[in-house]
């Protein structure tokens, strides 16, 4: 169930051009793969990570182009590093505050691949690329921070039922 969810999560962020909405759906993302990582193993979550992204890569074979490519890397790349940040950091915190370090680390990595790779290119002036990628990064660390509140916050309350 898990490994549809992503699959459709990652679909959702090729099918929208909206700043607000991929921001919503890679964050969306990510938090699955954390939680496939934290429920099963880091082995699971790349297997399910990649297998996701080739099944959205082969739908995505009409529009296909270096920046899909790049696109997908990106995502792979910063996702990769946010489940083994979450491995590494699981004998220290509990898994919301992991799923948030690791998810910030996992956004300023794909923000930063993919503005850096823009400026490159230079198919867009500079100030939209910058104003794009701060949008990106700013609604992926806000939605970042709603799930990781919101993951805590139920943390605690089950918590505290176990105690009553």
């Amino acid at each position: 169930m898990l490994a549809l969810l992503l699959g459709i999560s990652i679909f959702l962020i090729n099918a929208t051009n909206k700043i607000i909405m991929c921001s919503a759906f890679f964050t969306l993302s990510l938090f699955i793969t954390n939680i496939i990582t934290e429920s099963y193993s880091k082995k699971k979550a790349i297997s399910v990570l990649t297998f996701c992204v080739l099944v959205n890569a082969a739908l995505a074979w009409q529009k296909f182009n270096v920046m899909l490519v790049i696109y997908f890397a990106s995502l792979l790349f910063s996702f990769y590093c946010s489940v083994n940040l979450l491995e590494r950091l699981k004998p220290q915190l509990n898994f919301s505050i992991r799923n948030y370090i690791s998810s910030i680390i996992s956004v300023l990595i794909d923000v930063g691949i993919l503005t850096v790779v823009h400026l490159l290119i230079g198919q867009f002036p500079l100030y939209n690329v910058i104003t794009i990628g701060a949008k990106s990064l700013i609604y992926k660390v806000l939605y970042t921070s709603i799930i990781s509140f919101a993951v805590s916050i139920s943390s605690k309350m089950s918590r505290q039922e176990v105690k009553a």
